[in-house]
Order: structure tokens, then C-alpha cells, then sequence
């Protein structure tokens, strides 16, 4: 399965002009990724977190910020927006790969996944938030958590 040169945008349905403004992928807006953050308790020991898909790293910070020790990774497919906000990043340890076809990571290493990934189709036919999913599964710790950001649209 290829996700890289393969991407398009997925939906008719109209979003926000910042979000189109960032060539059409749809960042998890900082204010709802506060709220989700805020369902959760904390521990107080490290929180090794994994942003499958984190755009340019605002909304896995936000959602993480009660976090006391956190550590968080992320893979971006855009060159642009890795060399625009992660690559120097002092908050996120960040790639520039395709998280379905150029990542090995650990299985079972991160307690916390956040994640909003591409919704739709690749040029397969296959759905590509599942893919996302299965492939985030084995490399979520034993009872970690998983926070996915669903788009309306798709849940309905």
C-alpha cells in the first residue's frame, strides 16, 4: 500500500480556509485537541506519545500539555511542513517518511497515540485511516491509549 505521491484530497465537503491553506490536509484544530487532552488523567511518569500524521506538531502538543513528562514522536510526509515546524523542534522528535511504508518503530513502545489520520482512499482502493490504524496497533504499548480524531463526516 502507497500513501506518498498518492495523496489527494479525500472529501468534497468544504473546510476552513486555513486548513486548505496547508495543501489540503485538515490539522486537528488546537482548541479540540486541548479538550480531548483534558479527558484524560495524566500520570506523573513519562508519556511516550506517537503523532502517526502530525502536520506541523500543534495539536499533539496541545492535547498533551497536562502531560508533566512527555516525549513525543511524530512522522510527517510533507517535506514542507517538516522543514517549516518540526525539523529544529525542541518538542517533537519528528521524521519526514511515510508512516505506512518508511517507519519501523518498536512494537508495543509508546502508552499514548494521538493520531488524525488521511480519511478515504488511496489509488488501491484501500481506506486509508484503517491502514493507519493497524499499523499504529502493534506499536501502542499494553493498555496504552489511543485518541483518533474522527472527522464528522465520516462518522455519520
Amino acid at each position: 500500500m502507497r500513501y506518498g505521491k498518492d495523496v489527494s484530497k479525500q472529501n468534497s465537503f468544504s473546510r476552513v480556509i486555513y486548513n486548505e491553506a496547508k495543501m489540503g490536509a485538515y490539522y486537528t484544530d488546537v482548541g479540540h485537541a486541548r479538550r480531548i487532552g483534558r479527558l484524560f488523567r495524566w500520570p506523573d511518569e513519562e508519556v511516550c506519545v506517537l503523532e502517526p500524521s502530525v502536520g506541523d506538531g500543534a495539536a499533539v502538543l496541545a492535547c498533551t500539555e497536562g502531560c508533566r513528562q512527555r516525549h513525543v514522536y511524530g512522522v510527517e510526509l510533507n517535506a514542507d511542513t517538516f522543514e517549516n515546524y518540526l525539523k529544529d523542534s525542541d518538542q517533537v522528535y519528528a521524521i519526514h517518511a511515510d508512516f505506512l511504508n518508511g517507519v519501523r518503530i518498536t512494537n508495543g513502545a509508546f502508552s499514548f497515540c494521538f493520531a488524525n489520520p488521511p480519511y478515504g482512499e488511496n489509488t488501491d482502493g484501500e481506506r486509508m485511516e484503517r491502514a493507519f490504524i493497524e499499523k499504529m496497533h502493534s506499536y501502542i504499548a499494553r493498555k496504552g491509549i489511543l485518541a483518533l480524531v474522527v472527522p464528522y463526516q465520516t462518522l455519520m
